[in-house]
Formats: structure tokens, sequence, C-alpha cells
């Protein structure tokens, strides 16, 4: 009986976990300054080292000598379930909790270097996070068998070169090298072939990997008048061949079998404007693009057989992000900044959303500042509220490629703040 047992324990974890990339898992926090004006203009603001992050062209736009730039944000969200009308996987199977909420606590360090030449070049590199996640729903969460624990994290490293062509036009190239982990639980409910059937309690499936790749960025910095700064940049999809192994975990047994992902992160494409209304205020403004649509399904694929162990149907759409901003120059030494940015959801229905990463449309609204400490040092501040739409859920359960007697039904409702902290230095 234990044999059979383990074989459908196994089988039960096999059916789709939800491995997601959405934009749900995209964490725009490479640089403290950004946060404070909900990063609109930033492929056009050329203030410190942290531009490289966003436009390599735009190194042009700092003054001669060597730059750094060092933050640090702090992200904060939470997500409210609430089910509707929920029923369990099988009669002999407790339903769970039809009310959770899971936490997402985690800090992003960012760091940025530039060396602008007195001649009409300049080189630069950056080390941000791309993405991130981490959170987990309760054990006795109604969607356990759908998602429990997720934690996601993607570094950036990115190496510049910028060139001036002339005073209104200036290009820069960039190479990035993009590693990524990621963790994720769910639990499963096997049942025993016995009259009546017997359910044990639940099992837990940990999909665990890690992998890394490569994508190419340019950009243009644009100045046809004096007031005026343009940014547009471009960056390629990065493919990702994730290494690990899905591990099962019961009290009589635990499973290992080895697992690789292959997905494609999207390319993107921005354009980006500053500009100076008056000698104290400029306006700023930015809109995004992101292929997300180049990631319809994945699937997870045993590495010793070259047998698909499980795989979901995502159906993504194209993402865009839309932001304003303003920077107000108080005095010679102190800067105020807002922005407000408009994030739309790559879900597009109830049926497509996750529990991993509800995403939906979502507004940013942003306030900070920027202090010149010293003639060489400087420091920014930035706090951003994130307000999300209510976003539903009604998507069958799946197990072993069969639907259940469960389709999860509900609502989401998520909040998130990120504060952030940036010293720059010139040198």
């Amino acid at each position: 009986m234990i044999g059979s047992l383990k074989s459908k324990i196994y089988i039960a974890l096999l059916s789709p976990a939800s491995l997601t990339y959405a934009s749900g898992v995209f964490v725009d926090t490479q640089t403290a300054a950004g946060v404070g004006y909900a990063f609109a203009g930033s492929s056009a603001l050329a203030q410190n080292a942290s531009v490289v992050a966003y436009n390599p062209a735009a190194m042009m736009g700092l003054s001669s000598g060597h730059h750094l730039s060092g933050s640090v944000s702090y992200v904060e969200a939470k997500t409210d379930f609430k089910g509707e009308n929920n029923s369990s996987i099988s009669p002999i199977v407790p339903t769970g909790s039809i009310e959770a909420s899971i936490d997402r606590k985690f800090a992003t360090p960012s760091a940025q270097y530039v060396y602008r030449s007195e001649q009409p070049f300049a080189v630069g590199m950056s080390v941000s996070p791309l993405y991130g996640n981490k959170g987990e729903w309760d054990e006795d969460f109604v969607g356990r068998y759908k998602g429990l624990k997720t934690e996601v994290t993607g570094v950036n490293v990115n190496t510049s070169l910028a060139y001036e062509i002339n005073p209104q036009v200036m290009i820069g190239l960039g190479l990035n090298y993009l590693d990524f982990d990621a963790t994720l639980t769910r639990k499963a409910a096997p049942l025993i072939n016995t009259n009546p059937p017997a359910y044990l309690g639940d099992a837990q499936g940990e999909l665990k990997g890690d992998g890394d790749g490569w994508a190419g960025n340019i950009g243009v910095f644009l100045r046809p008048t004096d007031n005026l700064d343009l940014g547009l940049t471009y960056r390629s999809e990065t493919r990702l061949k994730l290494d690990g192994a899905l591990t099962v975990t019961t009290p009589v047994a635990k499973l290992n079998t080895p697992a690789t992902v292959e997905v494609k992160m999207p390319q993107s494409a921005s354009l980006a404007g500053a500009y100076r209304l008056t000698p104290k205020l400029t306006g700023l403004a930015e809109f995004t693009w992101y292929d997300w649509s180049v990631l319809p399904e994945f699937s997870a694929i045993n590495s010793e057989t070259n047998a698909v162990v499980y795989e979901e149907q995502l159906n993504f759409k194209d993402g865009l992000r839309s932001s304003i901003g303003a920077l107000y120059q108080i005095t010679p030494a102190t800067q105020l900044r807002f922005g407000m940015a408009y994030d739309k959801s790559v879900v597009e229905s109830s049926a497509d959303r996750t529990v991993r990463f509800p995403d939906t449309d979502r507004i940013w609204l942003s306030l900070g500042a920027g202090f010149q400490v010293t003639q060489n040092l400087s420091m920014d501040v930035g706090y951003s509220h994130i307000f999300a739409n209510e976003a539903s859920i009604e998507s069958p359960t799946v197990v072993t490629g069969k639907p259940t007697m469960q389709t999860l039904k509900g609502s989401f409702d998520t909040k998130g703040d990120i504060v952030s902290l940036q010293l720059n230095y010139k040198f």
C-alpha cells in the first residue's frame, strides 16, 4: 500500500504548478531615485549614475568624471483573498479556509557606475533587481492545490557603452546577464483506492530551479532643444533554462525528480521625455511596452527521461506602462519629485489568473526628494503607494490533467508600498 500511496502522491503533484512570470513578478526598483517620480522619464533623465540602468545613451548627459550610485528599496505588499461558494477537490478532502492573506516583504539593493569621459564617450555598469516576489499562503488556504509558497529572484548585470554623435544625438549599447532563481510549493491530496477511498492528509511538492541568460539593449538620447531631453530604449528577450528538481515530501516518502523549464523573459521598448517648463520645474513622461505574449505557456521536463512532467497555459497578453511626473527645484540643493503611473495587467480573464501572482491593473502614486549634501555627494529618497484593482479568479483545479470538483472562485485585493534611499557620489 505504501508503494501505491507514493505513486498517487507523485502523480497528484505533476498537475500544473503556476510558475508564472507576469508583470506581477516584475519589480521596478532598479533605482531609488526613480521611485520618487514613479519612474516617469527615467530613460531621458540624466541626474546620476543610475540612469545606466534604463538608457545607456543617457550616460552622455552626465558631466565628465566618475559617477557612483547605490540604493536600497524596501517592498511590502499584502494580498487578501475572499472565496465565493468554493467546494473541495473531493468530498473526503477538507475545503480549507476561503479567506486568506499573503504578505510579501523584501529589500532590493542596486548599484551603478559610470565613467563619462571628456571625449565623446562613456562606459557604465549596473547591478540591479529585475524580477522578485516572495510570499506564502496559509497552509489551509482553499487554493493550496494551485499554489502555496512563491520565491522568485532575478538580478540583472548590465555593461554599457555610449557615444556622442553630436550634442543633440547620443547612442548607447548594453549587454545584460540575468541570474534567475525560483522556488514554488503547492499541496496535493492523494487518495487511496480503497472502498470507500481514504484521504491521509496533504502532501507537499516543491519545484526549485535556477538558471541564467543574456540580452542586449540599445538606447538613443536626444536633445533637440535646450529644454527637452528624449530617451528611446529597447531590450531584447532573455532565454532562460532553469535547472532544478521537483521534490515531493510526505510522512512516508520523499521523492525527487530532476526537471528543467525553458522560458523567455519579454523584450521591451520605452519612449521617455523630460521637458524644462521653467528654470525650476521639469515635466516627465514615459511609455513602456512589454512583450509578455511571448510566454503563452510553459512546460517542465524530466531531465532524465525527457518526458513532460507538467505544463500550464498562461495566455499572457502584452503589458503596457505609462507614467507622468515632475521635478521642482525648491533651492539649488533641494529638489521635490512627484509621479503617477498606470500598469496594465497582462492577465485579461479570471480563468487565466493564478494564486501565485494575482496580476491586475495597478496605479502608482509617488513622492520623493533629492538633496545635494556636498559638492560631490547627493542623496535621493522616494516613496510609492501602489493601488491594485480588485482581481477575480474562476479557475478549475486540475489534478493529473483532469478537472476536480473544485473551481476556485473569489477575488484578490492587493496593496503595496515601496520606500527607497539612494546615495550618489561624483569624483
